[in-house]
């Protein structure tokens, strides 16, 4: 599956157009961006796929929502939600161009000025999700459903990893399985948060993007950025900056 962020007019993309994007862009599961001077951006599934093609469909239905809980960090709410037609079979958006760079590349010392408004924007998403939330069955769900396929990777892992390590990837694990489980009301999340999906300028946090596996579920799995995006410092002031929203069980859940 390829997704990409490519610069495009704001016509309707023919087929040629889908063709190059397709041919241009990187095979991976999360979105890339592309500049090439313009500001809107399409966001297409370049490759085809039920799948894939759920995952716009959900952006465009669900982001116009949910950006009004998010200010003042972005998301790229779509301007221009396409439909399939004969040129183009899946569903394809042009959203915003955000300035910034992937927070991969903002090094973890700097990342911890985003804890604070990241938590604030993580408090309003997780909110009341509505009846019609989409369906996800691997995000949000109880780690027990996802048990038997880590348990066969850090089978794997003592091939590769010291055991010391090992050993501690397994108690973190089993610290997790152990919490009592997210008894919540169904509540938003974005499913996939982690620093790829976060742009930033250095210190300031700039957007969020790549919603299209939000669902309803454990807000564990948005905390796991604590740990994925922060140093023992960042982690602390993002945590503080919940005020007490999360019990210690979510916590031990996202660090699993």
């Amino acid at each position: 599956m390829s997704r990409s962020f490519a610069v495009c007019s704001s016509r309707r993309p023919g087929t040629s157009q889908m063709s190059e994007l397709s041919r241009s862009s990187m095979s991976r599961t999360d979105g890339i961006v592309r500049s090439g001077g313009w500001v809107p951006i399409t966001r297409c599934d370049c490759l085809g796929g039920s799948a894939a093609a759920s995952l716009i469909e959900n952006e465009q239905r669900h982001l116009p929502v949910i950006a009004e809980w998010m200010v003042p960090v972005q998301i790229p709410v779509p301007v221009v939600a396409g439909s399939p037609d004969q040129d183009f079979p899946w569903p394809w958006s042009v959203v915003p161009w955000f300035a910034g760079d992937a927070g991969l590349k903002v090094a973890r010392a700097v990342r911890s000025d985003w804890a604070e408004p990241l938590a604030t924007c993580l408090g309003r998403l997780h909110a009341t999700a509505p009846n019609e939330f989409p369906a996800n069955p691997y995000l949000g769900v109880p780690l027990t459903a996802r048990h038997s396929s880590l348990a066969e990777r850090l089978v794997r892992a003592k091939a590769d990893m010291p055991a010391p390590v090992v050993r501690r990837l397994e108690e973190v694990w089993g610290r997790g399985l152990a919490a009592e489980p997210w008894r919540g009301r169904p509540i938003w999340i974005h499913g996939d948060l982690h620093p790829g999906n976060i742009l930033a300028d250095h210190g300031r946090l700039v957007a969020i993007i790549d919603f299209g596996d939000v669902t309803d579920g454990d807000p564990a799995y948005d905390l796991a950025i604590a740990w994925l995006a922060f140093d023992t410092c960042g982690r602390a002031a993002f945590g503080d900056a919940t005020n007490g929203a999360y019990d210690q069980a979510t916590w031990d859940r996202a660090h699993a």
